[in-house]
């Protein structure tokens, strides 16, 4: 049974790990999101604003780090737990504070190169027998390309300009969100929670991806 979401910020081999403390100073200028460093490795982040919203840790990791979702490259990591997603009055708000935290965590990042979302119990079935396959390889992401759909994507803007702005935007997903340096998100579908929405929704995702082949 999954507990949590794990969304990783791929980072460019190019760029050294962010320390915590320099994490937080990227983080820091928000009216809308508060981080505190909760530890050398990982700062906690919530937000700020009145109302249901989710808090999420982002743990730094390097190229070096033996995390088996990981593509040997720099990445942040962002882990939410699921039961703050499952409150049935506050579901939608939560849901919309959780893309908001990915969108000012890409936004705040030096050199994202792409970043990938999936519940825990997949994440623990990656590279398994009839388990999704590694989102993302440091090969893969020197071509540009993804390797495997998952619950979210975004695409920086290499990877926009690789697939095409218009195919991605016409991905079967349930939303869509363009970031102004030009990168995409998609989020298959509306609830990361519903196992069965979203097996279909993977499904019907990863047909259409790999036709772009």
């Amino acid at each position: 049974m999954s507990d949590s979401i794990e969304i990783v910020f791929v980072l460019d081999r190019r760029r050294t790990t962010p320390t915590a403390e320099q994490l937080q100073t990227a983080l820091a200028g928000s009216a809308a999101h508060e981080a505190s460093v909760s530890s050398p490795e990982t700062v906690y982040m919530t937000d700020t604003t009145d109302g249901p919203g989710v808090g999420c840790t982002l743990d730094v990791y390097d190229a070096d780090a033996d995390r088996f979702t990981l593509p040997s490259l720099p990445a942040v990591v962002m882990g939410v737990t699921l039961s703050q997603l499952q409150s049935e009055e506050y579901f939608q708000e939560n849901l919309m504070s959780l893309l908001s935290h990915v969108r000012y965590v890409y936004e705040s990042l030096d050199d994202c190169r792409y970043v990938y979302g999936l519940d825990d119990e997949h994440f623990s079935r990656i590279d398994k027998e009839a388990g999704p396959g590694r989102p993302v390889t440091e090969a893969s992401l020197s071509e540009n390309r993804l390797e495997t759909v998952s619950w979210l994507m975004l695409f920086s803007p290499p990877l926009v300009a690789e697939y095409d702005r218009e195919w991605l935007l016409d991905a079967p997903v349930w939303q869509t969100r363009e970031l102004d340096d030009g990168a995409v998100m998609l989020v298959a579908s509306p609830d990361p929670t519903d196992w069965e929405e979203f097996r279909a929704a993977r499904t019907e995702l990863g047909e259409y991806f790999d036709r772009s082949g």
